[in-house]
């Protein structure tokens, strides 16, 4: 007898009894007692047969079931030692606006290299594979709480565990409003004074990147007009050009340029151009695209001039800072501090210089946004320059500056109140407008000529 017929008897369909298989068989089939009359040798050759099968079904079925379970668990074979990556780590995320969040965090760790992140918010996936250490999301909506959750990716494909922070995003307020005003009249002047520069941007003009390794091409570089032409290796690689002092100055001025091309110094990384121009009084910086790469990645940004003079004695001395900027940045944790379309002077002293004597100036416009601003973007005008009426008195005595907000609120700033001691200052904030005295002094520190 085949011994496929006595596997149809032995395993019928889930749908047929066994009664049924053996009646639906034709009747010249031997019955199951006839078998036994059959060479004992054939019975044990089939039933080894059924053995057989039976252990290669379970063996394939097992192995099915095992390697099923097994591949949401294990990494992938090209993962070199079989390990998944680690979390990121130290999330720590930033509320800038209402709108407006960002999350820094730590490498994640890993046998192989890791090539990216899983970024989702909310169990909503945002981002695959994303190579950053940070995220910046101007989806989120006002007075809400998100939960955001990192996962990492190394070369294998293979994904870590996740780490997750939650933030919560402040309801929508006004930019200029009763309670910040006066923080944001205080940094528009320290800009018009200059004050709010970095140091080191100015610094730049000038810095000693190694004062042991220059080469000097010529001391008289008279082909360009320039004394002489210098290659400076900087202390931590990449390299400086200076030229110096025109043919023309004949002593009373300096004037440089420096090129930077990726000079390391201080800890910072510097690439753009610096024309200075020095005279007997006067001092001014032109930059073009200077950007100083910080130690903490971050970088410091300037294009555009800044300048001032000084006349006078000791006992009698003026004052003139001006600026034409086409972009400052400065990065900050809590969001970058950004100026463009900069155009101030401020002046102030008891001798002139382009104004009457014993006068005091400050006119211009810019535009800002910074932390203090709530990272909103700021307007600023004189409609009105600001002035002492060439009275002596080191104070505004009219004059009128205007911030307008992206959103609308409008502040108004007006000198011409009778009161030399004080402005009068016009808040609007949804159509509706309020008006009060502020003393001066609330900005001495931002207008240093008191």
């Amino acid at each position: 007898m085949p011994t496929s017929e006595i596997r149809v008897r032995k395993y019928p369909t889930a749908h047929t009894s066994v009664s049924q298989v053996q009646s639906s068989h034709s009747a010249n089939m031997p019955p199951i007692a006839a078998l036994s009359q059959q060479s004992g040798s054939g019975i044990r050759v089939c039933m080894r047969t059924v053995c057989c099968f039976l252990f290669l079904a379970f063996t394939l079925w097992l192995y099915g079931c095992s390697s099923s379970d097994d591949a949401s668990t294990t990494p992938v074979q090209d993962d070199p030692d079989n390990t998944l990556p680690t979390a990121p780590a130290n999330l720590t995320g930033v509320v800038y606006t209402e709108s407006e969040i960002e999350i820094f965090w730590e490498a994640a760790q890993d046998d192989g290299s890791v090539t990216g992140y899983d970024i989702s918010r909310d169990g909503e996936l945002l981002a695959i594979n994303l190579d950053a250490k940070s995220y910046y999301d101007d989806s989120v909506v006002a007075a809400n709480s998100n939960t955001y959750s990192f996962r990492a990716v190394d070369n294998a494909g293979a994904r870590g565990p996740a780490n997750s922070i939650r933030l919560i995003t402040p309801e929508q307020l006004p930019t200029l409003r009763l309670t910040n005003y006066f923080l944001i009249v205080g940094q528009v002047f320290d800009f018009f004074s200059q004050t709010a520069y970095d140091d080191r941007v100015k610094k730049a003009g000038w810095q000693d990147v190694d004062s042991t390794a220059i080469r000097t091409y010529s001391l008289n570089y008279t082909n360009t007009g320039y004394a002489y032409y210098s290659e400076i290796d900087c202390i931590n690689g990449g390299l400086a050009t200076d030229r110096g002092s025109p043919v023309s100055c004949d002593g009373r001025c300096r004037m440089t340029t420096r090129l930077y091309y990726a000079c390391g110094v201080d800890n910072t990384v510097l690439s753009g151009r610096i024309d200075t121009n020095s005279g007997y009084s006067s001092m001014s910086y032109t930059f073009n695209e200077l950007s100083i790469l910080q130690d903490n990645q971050r970088t410091l940004f300037m294009s555009g001039r800044l300048a001032g003079r000084q006349l006078g004695s000791i006992i009698d001395s003026a004052y003139e800072r001006s600026a034409l900027i086409e972009r400052y940045e400065s990065p900050d944790f809590q969001g970058a501090t950004v100026v463009t379309d900069v155009n101030t002077v401020f002046s102030y002293g008891t001798v002139g210089v382009t104004e009457p004597t014993g006068s005091a100036r400050l006119a211009g416009s810019l535009t800002l946004r910074s932390p203090v601003t709530g990272n909103k973007t700021v307007a600023v005008t004189t409609p009105l320059e600001f002035s002492n009426g060439s009275s002596g008195d080191q104070r505004f005595v009219q004059g009128e500056m205007q911030l307008l907000a992206d959103d609308g609120s409008r502040l108004i700033l007006n000198a011409d109140n009778g009161n030399p001691d004080t402005l009068e200052v016009t808040l609007t904030l949804d159509g509706s407008s309020s008006t009060f005295s502020e003393p001066w002094t609330t900005w001495i520190d931002h207008l240093p000529f008191w």
